[in-house]
């Protein structure tokens, strides 16, 4: 389902492990021991760690959960980012230039309800440099073959600072995180 627009986003949560918190009467499922000089000491985590098998499905059924309650205004973009997020990892596509700013800072308010970071990393890759536009753009098999465009774009193996990526605009989410401080520090 994508690349069916002009423009691809793509972005992360920071840490968002981290950010769910573990229930005091469930910390014995995610303990571990630590010997003290004979005596076995037991701690058990207070957020979901990152590498235990049951972390990516706690992320994402907390995702769904908070794509799903979002104010009616925001149902049909809770609904594109339901489809849009692989773990922390979220990749979507917009029109034009209005509607990914409408997205980015909207997004990053949905979730910001849920203390999630939404990274302001959001970049664009124009389709002409772009190995994943080649197909949508049309093209027969034989072009496909030997475009080698599985093999990624050349400039990919080049320094990050001579990318042709766009990186996009840093939009003003301060008042989106100071409702995150306000909310860190009532929990």
């Amino acid at each position: 389902m994508f690349r069916r627009y002009p423009i691809g986003l793509s972005a992360n949560i920071e840490k968002a492990f981290l950010q769910l918190g573990i229930t005091p009467k469930n910390r014995d499922f995610l303990r571990f021991f630590y010997p003290d000089e004979g005596e076995e000491i037991v701690y058990g985590h207070c957020r979901v760690v990152f590498g235990v098998s049951l972390s990516p499905f706690l992320s994402a059924a907390v995702l769904a959960h908070l794509l799903e309650n979002v104010p009616a205004d925001d149902t049909q973009l809770g609904s594109k980012f339901k489809l849009s997020f692989y773990v922390d990892n979220c990749v979507t596509e917009v029109n034009d230039i209005e509607q990914q700013e409408k997205s980015i800072l909207r997004s990053k308010e949905i979730l910001s309800r849920g203390s999630f970071n939404l990274r302001n990393e959001w970049r664009h890759i124009p389709g002409k440099i772009n190995p994943a536009d080649l197909i949508s753009r049309g093209c027969s098999p034989n072009h496909l073959v030997e475009s080698h465009w599985w093999e990624g774009s050349l400039w990919l193996v080049e320094s990050p600072d001579t990318w042709l990526i766009t990186m996009l605009p840093d939009y003003d989410t301060s008042e989106i995180s100071l409702d995150r401080k306000k909310l860190d520090c009532a929990i």
